[in-house]
């Protein structure tokens, strides 16, 4: 079984390639395609914490145990 490279470690033309893309960038058209097939390319912020409160509730759980 072939084992495949590393991202790194791969061509420019083996990334177009795999990735199915071309040297200038993704046509008008292909660029719709994909947003419509897998979304736009966004990171959602999760529930943040707080500094304080991770000291907090740590330096808590070392006098609870």
């Amino acid at each position: 079984m072939k084992q495949e490279k590393n991202i790194w470690e791969q061509s420019r033309v083996e990334l177009f390639q795999k990735l199915d893309c071309r040297r200038p960038g993704l046509s008008q058209e292909d660029a719709a395609d994909r947003l419509a097939k897998y979304g736009a390319n966004e990171l959602h912020a999760g529930k943040q914490k707080s500094v304080f409160a991770d000291f907090f509730w740590g330096s808590l759980r070392i006098f609870w145990c």
